[in-house]
């Protein structure tokens, strides 16, 4: 919506911060990052896919995509990677999504999850 209105009345409902990553518009996409509790960002993240529905996108004939990052204690990254990556494999192929693990910001005690 004009000046972000559609963006701050989510996060103001939902109780989430929400920013635009603009930096890879040139390739075709921006990030939305969504803060918050895992209630909540879920809650944000419904209700923007509920807003791109009720607006048929498509992009050259392919269905909207979306993505999402969330950042993890490094503690937990193995249980989600498991064993020789078994459980991101399994989660994969079961919900036909694609997992990113990068590992930069580990020595701040967090890797991010995509």
């Amino acid at each position: 919506g004009a000046s972000g209105r559609t963006i701050k009345k989510i996060a103001q409902e939902k109780n989430v911060k929400m920013a635009f990553d603009q930096s890879t518009c040139e390739q075709g996409y921006s990030t939305l990052k969504i803060a918050g509790t895992p209630e909540a960002v879920e809650g944000a993240k419904v209700r923007i896919e509920e807003l791109l529905k009720d607006k048929e996108y498509e992009n050259e004939g392919r269905a909207y995509e979306s993505s999402v990052e969330v950042q993890l204690e490094q503690a937990v990254v193995g249980m989600i990677i498991g064993r020789q990556g078994q459980t991101v494999q399994r989660l994969e192929r079961e919900f036909n999504v694609k997992i990113n693990v990068k590992n930069s910001m580990s020595y701040q005690g967090y890797s991010t999850l995509k």
